[in-house]
């Protein structure tokens, strides 16, 4: 298990594939801020995507095939920008340490003005789902389902130091290649962008 401290590593997880920057872990402790699962308004389709997004707030959705990330506002289409994904970026994050960044409906858990990887967004993984399935496969254990489920229902930050890993941020330092722990990485620009647009709660869905 990892300590605490080294659950950073993807506040700061991430380098560029071309001449990457050492990958450590961050050095800013960040508090349990509260997580505000999106209470999601009246829903507007994006026959494109194949799937639903809020007709009023704010929404990410992250097309890993693509390397995408596309950014709504009131069910619109305001910015997209290319990311990176973690080495191995195939697949929903099993463990920690696989190099996959996770797959589904997430929202943004904290923002960290200090990340050693310029601006970053935690997302709220792993989720009760994730826990549930971790326990069942004898990855974690009962009281650590427990405190999962716990964070979840207290809208705070999970535990990010179980076999689930966590930790997976949204942060800059470059998008190109596939060279994170999990993160999603974004050019310095596009994420100062969207760090000022977004606010702890809003939703993230991860597609393949």
């Amino acid at each position: 298990m990892l300590a605490v401290a080294i659950i950073w590593i993807c506040v700061g997880i991430s380098a560029c594939v071309h001449s990457p920057p050492s990958v450590e872990p961050e050095d800013v402790a960040v508090h349990e801020p509260e997580v505000a699962p999106p209470v999601m308004p009246p829903p507007v389709k994006v026959e494109t995507q194949r799937l639903t997004v809020p007709s009023q707030g704010w929404f990410i959705l992250v097309a890993k095939a693509n390397r995408q990330m596309t950014v709504y506002s009131d069910g619109k289409i305001v910015h997209r920008y290319d990311i990176g994904l973690g080495f191995q970026p195939s697949g929903h994050k099993r463990w920690q340490g696989d190099g996959r960044t996770p797959e589904g409906h997430y929202s943004v858990a904290v923002k960290n003005p200090r990340s050693r990887y310029f601006l970053s967004l935690g997302l709220n993984y792993p989720l009760p789902a994730d826990g549930a399935k971790g326990y069942a496969q004898g990855r974690i254990s009962w009281d650590q389902y427990q405190a999962i489920e716990d964070a979840y229902a207290g809208r705070k930050v999970p535990p990010w130091n179980t076999r689930l890993g966590g930790a997976i941020f949204i942060h800059g330092r470059g998008a190109a290649g596939d060279w994170t722990h999990g993160c999603i990485a974004l050019e310095n620009a596009d994420m100062q962008q969207l760090y000022n647009l977004v606010d702890v709660g809003t939703p993230v869905t991860i597609v393949p």
